[in-house]
Parts: structure tokens; C-alpha cells; sequence
């Protein structure tokens, strides 16, 4: 049983059909009491599929990343796609990788779905290219960027104020003394590492330090490499910044096979504060990005325009520093 064949069974048009399915208003109470006797007769369930054709909409959200491998990814892609199931979206998910090809190839494979808006997950998006391929095969459609920001009269952006929270990170550590603060970043050059990265030269030249910066690998084994480099090359650290919570878990090993006492001879910050700032010993100080608030703020604002409310075009959360053991109180 199809909506064609209640139509038949009722006596009405397949439109009339759909607007009793959408509760539209144009259809009187005795035709919508009729059509409806039908479908209880027949226990005929309107799919999915069968609203989407009539409305054009399926529900659907397209999320795309460039690596869901990411911790940082991941915990992002969760709370978007919790938030948008409460509202009653289905959720089409893209890993779009790295290479420039691939990533268009997947953003034009999403958009020939039937699909209602696409939220970006990560800075790495806000690049010239993925601004042209997003005009190119999503300009009809609602985009929400998370910790990334284009210039295109369908995008909309949520991010965290980086540049803040590694301010925010030289500041407690030049307020212990702390004069030699070594930032250790990645490599790959991303809107989020940019912000922090001028966030920590900034700070540094306010606090009348130097800026020290090795740059590799965001990874577990990047952070144990560029400490090793640290320490070889001999210039007395007392504190460290990593850029991601991962290159922090392989410095701190690094730091404690040299003997090195974390926070006694080095206090150490990172920046996610992701579940690996629990899973370090000692528990790691890490800034604290606002993940799930934003990932909701994402879903929540593409919802809004969705359904034509007035909204801001960018929404900025402040970062906060969570201190643990790895730092000393104060």
C-alpha cells in the first residue's frame, strides 16, 4: 500500500494525499477524516522516504570531516550528530581525506544526495579550495563550518577563539616565571593552528619572552620527536604548549624518560582537553575548546536556518584553561 493507492481507495488526488500527510491547512476536516479512515484501515505508515519525495526533504544532514580517525574529529561528530537526532535529522557522514581531488570528489558525491544542509567539521576546511567547491556544488544549501569561516552567502561558522585560549596558556605559565616556554605545534598549517600559534607569539612578546616553536607530526609520536629535538637541543625549557592533546602524551613521555619531573622541573599545557588529558601521568592541564557546545551550536544553528529564522552569521565561544596536575597550583 503506497500513497497512490489510498488515494484511489479515497476518492482524492495524490496531492490531497500529501497535504493530509503534512497537515497542510488547504483540505476539509471531512476529506482529511476520510483519507485518514483509509490509512487506518489499510495500517498504511508514511516512510521516510515517501514524506521526503512529497516535501523535497528527507531529514538529512550532511557531515563531512576530513579524518574521523581524529579524536578531536570524532568527539565533534558526536555531539553534532547527538544533537541533530534530538532534532529529528537523519545524518549522511563524509570523510573527505586530505588529498584536494578526493575531498571533491566526496563533497559532490554528498550533494547529489537528498539533503537539507552540510555541516564542515575542522579548520583544515577553511581553505580558497574547499571555498570553491562548496560554491560550486553546495551553494543551494545551508553550510555550517565548525572552527572555520568562508566568505560565501550560504556558510555560517561556530568556532572556538583560539588565539585566546593559547594566550590564555602563556599567561598562567609566564605567571609562574616562567620565562623559556617552548609551543610545540603541527606542521600542517590549519585556520585553528594559525590562531593559536599568534595567540602564543603574542602572549610571549606581552610577557617580554622569546617565543620558542617546533613544529611536526599531530600525533602521539610528532610531540615525542619535536621534545626530543627540544631536549637536544639544550636550551633549559621550564614549560611547554602543545598544540593538540596527542602530541602532549608523546612529549610527556619523552619528558619523563629523561628524568624530567612534570609540573617540579617542567609544567606542561596542551589545548583540547580531550579524554587523553585524563589518560596522562600526571593528569594533564589542557584549554578547553567548548567541543560539545559548539558541536550543538552547529547543529542547532543550521536547524534554525533551515527552517528561515534570523541567525548570526558567526558564532564565537570563549576557551577556558582546566587545570590538573600537570601544571603546579596557582
Amino acid at each position: 500500500m503506497n500513497i497512490y493507492d489510498i488515494a484511489k481507495e479515497a476518492g482524492v488526488s495524490i496531492a490531497t494525499v500529501s497535504r493530509v500527510l503534512n497537515n497542510k491547512s488547504r483540505v476539509s476536516p471531512k476529506t482529511v477524516e476520510k483519507v485518514r479512515a483509509v490509512m487506518e484501515r489499510c495500517n498504511y505508515t508514511p516512510s521516510a522516504v515517501a514524506r521526503g519525495l512529497v516535501n523535497k526533504s528527507l531529514r538529512t544532514i550532511g557531515i563531512v570531516t576530513v579524518d574521523i580517525r581524529g579524536i578531536h574529529y570524532a568527539s565533534l561528530a558526536y555531539n553534532v550528530l547527538q544533537k541533530l537526532n534530538t532534532l529529528g535529522y537523519n545524518c549522511l557522514f563524509c570523510n573527505a581525506g586530505y588529498d584536494k581531488a578526493e575531498q571533491e570528489q566526496n563533497i559532490a558525491n554528498i550533494s547529489r544526495n537528498c539533503i537539507d544542509g552540510v555541516i564542515f567539521i575542522g579548520s583544515t576546511f577553511q581553505t580558497p579550495f574547499i571555498q570553491k567547491v562548496i560554491g560550486s556544488y553546495l551553494s543551494d544549501l545551508p553550510v555550517v563550518m565548525i572552527n572555520a569561516d568562508l566568505d560565501l552567502p550560504n556558510v555560517y561558522s561556530v568556532c572556538c577563539d583560539d588565539k585566546k585560549g593559547a594566550a590564555q596558556a602563556v599567561a598562567f605559565l609566564a605567571g609562574h616565571g616562567h620565562r623559556q616556554i617552548c609551543y610545540v605545534g603541527r606542521q600542517t598549517v590549519t585556520a585553528s593552528g594559525t590562531e593559536k600559534l599568534n595567540g602564543y607569539k603574542e602572549q610571549m612578546k606581552k610577557a617580554g619572552c622569546p617565543p620558542h616553536t617546533y613544529m611536526g607530526e599531530n600525533s602521539i609520536e610528532g610531540g615525542a620527536e619535536q621534545v626530543r629535538r627540544a631536549l637536544q637541543d639544550g636550551a633549559g625549557y621550564t614549560a611547554y604548549i602543545f598544540e593538540h592533546d596527542m602530541q602532549a602524551v608523546g612529549g610527556m613521555n619523552v619528558l619523563a624518560q629523561a628524568g624530567v619531573r612534570i609540573p617540579q622541573d617542567v609544567e606542561v599545557i596542551s589545548y583540547n582537553n580531550s579524554v587523553l588529558s585524563l589518560a596522562t601521568t600526571p593528569h594533564l592541564s589542557s584549554v578547553d575548546n567548548k567541543l560539545h557546545q559548539i558541536g550543538t551550536k552547529a547543529a542547532e544553528l543550521l536547524d534554525d536556518v533551515i527552517h528561515g529564522k534570523d541567525v548570526a552569521r558567526k558564532v564565537v565561544y570563549a576557551p577556558s584553561l582546566v587545570l590538573r596536575a600537570s601544571t603546579r597550583p596557582g
